[in-house]
């Protein structure tokens, strides 16, 4: 995902400056003194309690704030610059340059799961005055040294133009596109809503395009995650009332309706599937997974559940509750649902269908993406590059029209729909 020439030291990281400390010349040397150990230490609750929203400073103490925030929350989630060059530095040089980038990338997804990265994310978008677009390898030189320390967290994959031993600084051709985290992690998250078990190094292949198979996640052996067919079976059999036309080995012991009282929920039409996985091997367990299906008025979809967790009818955690206790008689065992709050606390349900709609076809974030993927290959122009990656999830191969992709009929974009989401999480690439 990441360019392959993958050159960091600690002594390069240390010479770059992303220490990210110092409250600025405005601020008295006790804040800067007691922020710096702070985050030398690691105790980056501290710096958010002191600093807070950073709405008490101005003037270069307000930038100094801001990438202080960002870095405590990038702390929080071990996402730190000095951590993440020690981890990267370990990868053994002697692999080949696609075994190193998919290293790299294992590490990089490793790392997305956790919420304090976005809230990072927005106080270091907050020193570029908001606009992460000037975050590109062509601008880089032309920003102040806090604008490329915040920039240097947006777009990782500046550290590697920076470092690379080949890189012409007098380069005409340096992309002027942002291969964003934060874009990295909405694109994760909406593959999660589709199948919430992907594991990290799962993402880093689906982006990679390589094989997603493996011995412990594929038990009926029929070249698919065991997880992404679980989305792929209820989504087709019973969201799409299509026949199933996969491997045998994919079966539902049933298919019911169910209530939750969550406001969130209590007004949709929800259907719970139990997706079995029959094992093609003597000794290997059976697999089983949990779907939650909405009927709506405009699509029907998956929502998204949250892995190996039951909660009541409320949509609140039974601790002491396995999937074991789910079954076709039972009304007060379900999945739990993943739901969002907004700034008035109010919760909307996660489903597959809304971050496919509201995220994968959010141009400036495919556009992250679309780069990210095929950063190695510098003979292909950026718009391509996009063309390619958008053209690959729809499935279209150049004989077979639209392929699983809608167009809109006024600009004639293509429109990515689930049904190509999930295609292009089960096919070989």
């Amino acid at each position: 995902m990441f360019k392959n020439s993958i050159k960091l030291s600690l002594s390069v990281v240390f010479s770059l400056g992303i220490l990210f400390q110092g409250c600025g010349e405005d601020s008295n040397e006790a804040d800067k003194y007691n922020v710096e150990m702070w985050l030398d230490s690691g105790e980056n609750q501290k710096v958010l309690n002191y600093l807070g929203d950073c709405s008490t400073y101005s003037g270069e103490a307000l930038t100094d704030c801001y990438l202080n925030v960002g870095a405590a929350y990038f702390g929080m989630a071990k996402f730190d610059m000095i951590s993440l060059a020690k981890e990267l530095s370990k990868i053994d040089e002697n692999l080949s340059d696609d075994e190193s980038s998919k290293e790299f990338n294992k590490i990089i997804f490793s790392k997305l799961d956790n919420e304090s990265l976005k809230d990072g994310i927005e106080y270091y978008t907050k020193v570029v005055d908001g606009n992460d677009s000037v975050c590109n390898e062509k601008q880089y030189d032309d920003l102040n040294d806090k604008q490329q320390q915040a920039c240097l967290s947006i777009n990782p994959i500046l550290i590697s133009n920076i470092v690379d031993d080949d890189e012409d600084d007098n380069d005409t051709n340096k992309s002027q596109n942002v291969v964003s985290i934060g874009d990295v992690i909405e694109f994760k998250d909406a593959l999660q809503d589709a199948v919430p078990e992907l594991k990290a190094e799962e993402l880093g292949a689906i982006i990679d395009g390589d094989d997603l198979n493996t011995s412990t996640q594929d038990v009926n052996i029929n070249g698919t995650l065991d997880s992404v067919e679980a989305t792929d079976y209820a989504l087709n059999v019973f969201a799409f009332s299509n026949s199933w036309d996969g491997n045998t080995s994919v079966s539902s012991d049933y298919n019911k309706t169910v209530t939750y009282t969550n406001d969130s929920l209590k007004n949709k039409t929800i259907k719970l599937a139990k997706i079995n996985i029959t094992s093609a091997t003597a000794g290997v367990e059976n697999k089983k997974f949990y779907r939650l299906i909405e009927y709506g008025n405009d699509y029907n979809t998956t929502l998204t559940t949250i892995p190996n967790v039951v909660c009541g009818n409320d949509n609140v955690e039974l601790p002491t509750a396995s999937f074991s206790d789910i079954d076709d008689n039972s009304t007060g065992y379900l999945p739990c649902v993943k739901v969002t709050k907004d700034a008035d606390g109010n919760e909307t349900a996660s489903s597959f269908n809304d971050s496919v709609v509201n995220v994968l076809n959010n141009d400036d974030l495919l556009t992250s993406i679309a780069l990210a993927s095929e950063s190695e290959d510098d003979n292909t122009s950026d718009d391509q590059k996009i063309t390619d990656f958008k053209e690959d999830i729809c499935g279209i191969d150049g004989s077979n029209g639209d392929g699983l992709c809608d167009t809109n009929t006024t600009t004639g974009e293509l429109i990515i729909t689930q049904e190509a989401v999930i295609d292009y999480m089960n096919k070989d690439k």
